[in-house]
């Protein structure tokens, strides 16, 4: 599958392999893989604003993934959105008790410790 290749070179200098994976996820809406996929080739290259609303489309389709949380929680944060970022840092870590994840539970909660080092954002 086309979400799967991209995943794993989402740096691949195709310039076609965007294309084809906005059309994917235009024609299947319900597919978070494909969102995702697309976040990663944006994140990859630092567009973040792209990719924390492609994150968001990955996520709000497949709200128990502790990998989307996380990677939404990432590209907010390089927007600068504090808030919600720590939130979706706090989603990522308590999805990620009951489902595995493909970052470190250490990794997300320094960065939550770091961003919120009384933990009082509001959730």
């Amino acid at each position: 599958m086309l979400a799967a290749l991209a995943l794993l070179e989402p740096r691949s200098r195709d310039p076609g392999l965007e294309l084809r994976l906005r059309r994917l996820a235009e024609q299947q809406p319900d597919n978070p893989r494909l969102h995702f996929a697309l976040a990663s080739r944006h994140a990859a290259r630092q567009e973040w604003r792209r990719a924390q609303q492609a994150y968001f489309d990955a996520w709000s389709r497949s709200r128990d993934n502790p990998d989307y949380a996380f990677n939404l929680a990432v590209a907010l944060d390089h927007l600068g959105k504090i808030t919600h970022a720590a939130n979706y840092y706090r989603k990522a870590l308590e999805l990620a008790r009951s489902r595995p994840a493909s970052f470190t539970n250490a990794a997300a909660q320094q960065r939550l410790t770091q961003i919120d080092p009384a933990g009082v954002l509001p959730w």
